[in-house]
């Protein structure tokens, strides 16, 4: 079946399989114990942490190993979170981010404005930063409803010259567009296994190497001292060779390939009356969403099902919202017609053919729902 929501998450890589498999089958150990097979475990872990690193253009004590992004972000907030303290997050942050902010900080979180592009608004974020000094200021590389990417590189710019903490939660953008020096420009940064085809339960956060004074949970000495608890070392190692694969196929143009298919879908669609919603701002590749000119999303997700394909409906944390998102909001979407929105995303990977036989779906379906309305509204099927 077609699968196009990699950006709730991406089935696993066969990379990352066979990696999950030779460490769970063959290395069964504690990294932290003396003997010989806990030495390889450990050997394991250090080559994984450095694989990492150099992926990231950052150094190995950077690293953290993490159950998922969800976990890194509310450990950064949390941090942060001491008596007065200010953050400030954009209005497109996902809700491991935005909530996780609103209950660590209440009065004092700082909403950072979007432009009509859905983008955040950088005159206005530069006032407030400057004005508030908020002690963390979070935003995300790239959002995962539309695929808008931020101005991470100015808010980060910003937030060195006011002293303030910044953070990025970078799990859609990455192996999607290049960072370039972003992770080592950020004092903090998010990445998710699963969206990239890694194993679930695995992520990474990139922290101070020290002087930080971050501890994510207490116990054992793991993780330099800030994240205590064994390590999910078969899940690390199949995460890694994960990003390693996303990385190439980046390098090679795979990825960027995707922009030329999404971009014939999207005319498609137009000439349909559906609306392209994010287009007036950069955009990832793979990401298209959109409002439909009839029929609830959740139609679309199953009429497209029986057909054999598999389509979001925005963002899969927030999916079953009673209000229009944040995102969605910013770009002029009501209530009602934010129920018309649905959300395609593809893999490097995907094949022109896969995209074609999509529209031709949709196209099909959309002819079947008109079809529909005709006979609701009238008793009859009528011609044309």
């Amino acid at each position: 079946m077609p699968y196009f929501d990699h950006n709730a998450t991406s089935p696993l890589r066969d990379c990352a399989r066979d990696e999950w498999l030779r460490v769970e089958g063959g290395l069964r150990a504690n990294a932290s114990a003396l003997y010989p097979s806990a030495r390889r475990a450990a050997l394991e872990l250090t080559r994984a942490r450095s694989r990492a690193a150099a992926l990231l253009g950052v150094e190995p004590e950077r690293v953290i190993f993490t159950s998922g992004a969800t976990e890194a972000d509310n450990a950064v907030l949390r941090h942060f979170a001491r008596k007065d303290a200010i953050c400030a997050v954009s209005a497109a942050e996902h809700p491991a981010v935005f909530e996780a902010a609103k209950a660590f900080f209440g009065a004092n979180m700082l909403v950072l404005p979007l432009e009509a592009s859905g983008r955040v608004d950088l005159p206005r974020a530069h006032r407030v930063i400057a004005d508030r000094r908020p002690a963390i200021v979070s935003v995300l590389s790239a959002n995962s409803e539309t695929g808008i990417l931020q101005p991470v590189a100015q808010i980060a710019d910003i937030c060195r010259e006011y002293g303030c903490a910044f953070h990025c939660d970078a799990v859609q953008s990455f192996g999607r567009v290049p960072l370039g020096d972003m992770p080592a420009r950020c004092d903090f940064l998010s990445l998710g296994a699963h969206k990239l085809g890694g194993p679930g339960g695995v992520g990474i956060l990139l922290a101070p190497a020290e002087g930080s004074g971050l501890h994510i949970q207490y116990g054992g000495a793991q993780e330099g001292k800030r994240r205590a608890g064994t390590e999910n070392l078969a899940c690390i190692v199949g995460a890694v060779a994960a990003m390693g694969e996303a990385v190439k196929e980046l390098s090679s143009g795979l990825a960027a390939r995707q922009a030329g298919y999404r971009d014939a879908f999207e005319a498609r669609m137009l000439a349909l009356g559906a609306k392209v919603l994010g287009c007036a701002a950069p955009r990832l590749p793979n990401t298209s969403m959109m409002l439909m000119p009839l029929a609830e999303s959740h139609r679309w997700v199953l009429r497209l099902a029986s057909l054999g394909f598999e389509i979001g409906v925005g963002s899969a944390c927030a999916s079953n919202a009673a209000e229009p998102s944040r995102m969605l909001t910013a770009l002029g979407i009501g209530k009602s017609a934010a129920k018309r929105v649905i959300r395609v995303s593809s893999c490097a990977r995907t094949g022109e053919d896969e995209w074609l036989a999509l529209t031709d779906a949709v196209v099909e379906t959309l002819r079947q729902m008109r079809t529909e309305n005709e006979t609701d509204e009238f008793g009859v099927i009528l011609p044309g």
